[in-house]
């Protein structure tokens, strides 16, 4: 199981033991990570899992790990509800005034672009309140967003309304007009957009 996790954090291979990570809380919103080491190859995380992830997939250069405070894995979890509420309500509207006018992929199409410019909105009025300071915190709640919403958008589409594997993976087929990974790319950012926007 670590080498799987590992694996998909870009770590270096595993030998027989990988850095763990022992955890102290710092200014209530932030965890700092302290090198240490595991027998066996075993990852130990933090009691709630807070998100982690190798600094690299942001492109600092660096090995580091970043790690998201409890208040703030809570908060962004909030926000992120706030987000989804906002999506089913734009997508019931949607359904209800542009499908008829332009068909259902090409309302998807625009939806994305309308939707971009929800999730930017609602991170700009929760960045602050969130409380993750500094690029990576960020981008790390970015992140988190970006894994719930795939998560809701694949088993709420698929097991709740029924839509196929076809209907889904069409959003993301970038060739045929598909622009959902643009989408996702704009929910990755958000939370750094709004903190600048916001100052």
């Amino acid at each position: 199981m670590s080498e799987h996790i590992a694996s998909k954090l870009g770590c270096p291979s595993i030998g027989g033991a990988v850095p763990a990570l022992r955890f102290r809380q710092q200014n209530d919103t932030s965890i700092r990570a302290v090198s240490d080491e595991v027998d066996s190859g075993v990852l130990r995380l933090h009691e709630l899992v807070p998100l982690l992830y190798y600094s690299r997939l942001v492109g600092s250069g660096d090995t580091g790990v970043v790690m998201l405070g409890e208040r703030v894995v809570a908060r962004a979890f909030v926000v992120w509800l706030v987000l989804i509420a906002a999506e089913i309500v734009h997508g019931i509207l949607r359904g209800l005034f542009l499908v008829p006018r332009v068909g259902a992929f090409r309302a998807r199409q625009i939806g994305v672009c309308v939707a971009s410019f929800l999730i930017v909105g609602i991170a700009c009025m929760f960045v602050l309140w969130i409380g993750a300071t500094g690029t990576k915190a960020l981008l790390g709640v970015g992140f988190l967003w970006l894994v719930l919403f795939a998560c809701f958008e694949v088993g709420f589409g698929h097991y709740v309304f029924g839509f196929s594997w076809e209907y889904l993976r069409a959003d993301y087929d970038i060739p045929r007009g598909g622009l959902m990974p643009f989408g996702f790319v704009v929910l990755l950012l958000s939370p750094w957009i709004a903190a600048r926007v916001t100052g």
